[in-house]
């Protein structure tokens, strides 16, 4: 339906006696046209909110200074104040307060941060939006001036209403609002909420005994396994509540309801929503490690997962250090205690959320010491390690390292938020103009995906001169994210300074460079220097000290480790494998260097020996795209397996996981694979152990 449509629908609910439909059409029509002054007016008479009609009418004023006089409008024969008679435009005076804009989540800066999802093979794929960034604190525990960002527009006006209606109507019933930066405009517009017990790092003493869990004899559990599976992750959640009420002391039910609350935040438009189901998560996966042993890698992993989701809440760099930091402590948890994961699959994380941290050498080293385990130049590159360590070139400055892993990643996966990483990193090393042409192109070509891409084009548009256009990406882009620092208020900050307002220019500079991802080096300190130049200093803002966390017990010195793994390249074999009773090892293969694919044709293991009979082992091969491993029936020799796809990764990685099930020591003689493909160029290519 078009707006004048729902201004249809809407001002016949209202006069039926029909509020809350009425409120809810008219919303979508201030969203589907922002300008649509009698919907802003009917609005104006319908809430009951005081600053909800203010600002209501305030835009009704705004768009036509004589609309009211000619209605009878409530609010103002109630004498509401005039209001002026011109909408801001980005750069106005800080000294107003500013609307938030409608809170589509930020999209990962790195494609394969947790919870890891297929990647798509289509060209200009957009990657699955997840770290967000909220509206900034309301209240802070420092001496930074409680001020908002600029008002951007009269677009965000309409969005920030569907916003409050839909907010209201969607947010889980019992989420933990955690404070915010700057205050809002208008307050009432952000949902209050109940708080909820602060989630704690370490399980609570008082928490029932490990019990045995087994989820198999449960029916609405494998429903809502079901679900999941499915994609259909809001509705598992409602199952897994039902499944924790028969048995509160199931600590995989509690995991499975985390886990489902976290994919569940995949694309969520809305802050409260994806708030409170990242809080959910971390007060669920203390209850499954209090609940369990507490030796289960996977419940430490999600819970690196779910800070990490969480750090798309705040502006503020030292509130998202301090959840970064928390995710980084979990993360290296993970890696020192069995989990369902290959070895490889999950030690990215930790090079990655160092990156976050600024801790930009730490991380280099640790992502070439993976690189070179793995193969390095000898091997095929694996496009999230290439994404890794183009982040930690651009944070370092190197930013023609940067673009060239950026070019082996974009050449396997070209997802836009991988172009948009690049045309960063072009931006910076002095090449605005191809920066810009790369903008374009990701922005035409995936019209859906993050508003932060239009702040850099704001960026390069103001430094040109071209100040109108700059306004226009602003106001774009803060209508796809819910971001609304670093290069937003910086960009404003310029046009501030080029109008001579030296006051809002330099607020808004240090909005700029408090907000601004540690990840993002470079642009930190050039804020820093022009600050430094202006004879000013930066905030010095107090961290956040909400979710509570402390820090995780030291394991014992006895404790299960992970399943030890072997890498071998594709065109290679194992050669002999001994396994004792019992034993585990995990096979990573990856392909060689001139590899490259399109599509897998076909995938078969080989498993070679001098034994007869059935093999006394078991096999299971790595889905990536479900995380999950899947149990192979196989026989000495060849086995061919089906639905091959799935079992190979993005960068054409498989991995291999073999128990050995017999009472005494079992020897191999190796094990291979064997895999077709199909290129980008349309011919096959076989690979194979055999070609040793």
């Amino acid at each position: 339906m078009n707006a004048e449509t729902y201004l249809d629908k809407g001002v016949a609910a209202a006069r039926r006696g029909d509020k809350a439909s009425a409120t809810r059409y008219l919303a979508e029509a201030v969203r589907a046209d922002p300008k649509l002054v009698e919907a802003w007016w009917w609005l104006a008479n319908l809430l009951e909110d005081e600053e909800q009609r203010r600002f209501c009418l305030q835009r009704v004023h705004a768009l036509d200074p004589n609309f009211a006089l000619t209605r009878s409008s409530p609010q103002r024969e109630a004498g509401i104040p005039p209001v002026a008679s011109t909408p801001p435009i980005p750069g106005e005076s800080l000294s107003s307060q500013s609307s938030p804009s409608s809170p589509s989540p930020r999209p990962m800066r790195e494609w394969d941060r947790f919870p890891t999802n297929p990647q798509s093979k289509a060209k200009l794929s957009p990657a699955a939006p997840r770290m967000t960034r909220s509206q900034p604190h309301e209240t802070r525990r420092s001496a930074i001036p409680v001020r908002g960002l600029a008002l951007v527009g009269i677009v965000m006006a309409g969005v920030l209403l569907v916003g409050l209606v839909l907010i209201l109507a969607l947010a889980p019933a019992s989420p933990r609002a955690a404070p915010v930066a700057f205050p809002t405009l208008p307050p009432a517009w952000t949902q209050t909420v109940e708080p909820s017990p602060h989630p704690s790092s370490t399980p609570q003493d008082a928490v029932p005994p490990a019990t045995p869990d087994l989820l198999q004899g449960s029916e609405q559990a494998a429903l809502a396994l079901d679900l999941m599976e499915e994609g259909k992750y809001v509705e598992a959640v409602a199952v897994w509540d039902r499944v924790i009420e028969q048995d509160p002391a199931s600590h995989a039910a509690y995991y499975h309801r985390a886990l489902s609350n976290l994919e569940a935040t995949a694309g969520e438009t809305f802050l409260e929503v994806y708030r409170s189901r990242a809080l959910q998560a971390i007060e669920d996966l203390d209850l499954a490690i209090a609940l369990s042993d507490g030796f289960n890698g996977d419940y430490f992993g999600r819970r690196a997962g779910a800070f990490e989701i969480l750090a798309g809440v705040p502006d503020v760099r030292v509130d998202l250090q301090r959840l970064y930091a928390i995710a980084l402590e979990n993360a290296e948890r993970e890696l020192q205690l069995p989990g369902t994961a290959p070895l490889y699959s999950v030690v990215r994380s930790v090079p990655r959320l160092l990156t976050r941290l600024g801790r930009c050498e730490e991380g280099m080293e640790l992502a070439s010491h993976l690189n070179a385990e793995r193969g390095g130049d000898g091997v095929a590159p694996s496009v999230g390690l290439e994404v890794i360590l183009g982040d930690l070139g651009l944070c370092l400055g190197d930013f023609r390292a940067a673009i060239a892993h950026y070019n082996l990643a974009i050449d396997r996966d070209p997802q836009c938020v991988l172009r948009y990483r690049r045309a960063e990193a072009r931006y910076l090393m002095g090449d605005p103009p191809e920066a810009h042409l790369e903008l374009n192109t990701i922005i035409s070509a995936c019209p859906s995906f993050a508003g932060y891409r239009y702040y850099l084009r704001a960026l390069i548009n103001q430094e040109r001169g071209a100040t109108e256009l700059a306004q226009s990406d602003l106001l774009l882009g803060s209508l796809n994210t819910w971001d609304q620092g670093g290069l937003l208020p910086y960009v404003q900050s310029l046009i501030a300074f080029d109008q001579g307002d030296r006051v809002q220019g330099l607020e808004l500079l240090r909005q700029s460079e408090m907000t601004m991802d540690g990840g993002e080096r470079p642009l930190v300190e050039r804020f820093q220097r022009e600050l430094a130049e202006l004879g000013e200093e930066p905030y010095r803002p107090t961290p956040d000290p909400l979710p509570e966390a402390t820090p995780l017990a030291p394991l014992p010195e006895v404790h299960p480790t992970r399943v030890p793994m072997r890498t071998i390249l594709l065109t290679d074999g194992t050669g002999p494998v001994e396994l004792a009773p019992g034993e585990i090892l995990d096979i990573y293969v990856v392909p060689p260097r001139e590899f490259t694919f399109d599509e897998v044709i076909s995938l078969t293991l080989h498993l070679i020996s001098d034994e007869l009979g059935s093999p006394p082992l078991t096999v299971q091969i790595y889905r990536s795209r479900d995380r999950r491993w899947e149990r192979v029936e196989v026989v000495w020799g060849e086995n061919k397996l089906a639905d091959e796809d799935p079992l190979v990764n993005t960068s054409g990685d498989v991995y291999l996981r073999l128990q050995s099930l017999g009472p005494e020591a079992m020897v191999l003689s190796s094990v291979g694979l064997a895999m077709t493909v199909r290129t980008k160029g349309g011919s096959y290519v076989g690979y194979s152990y055999l070609d040793e």
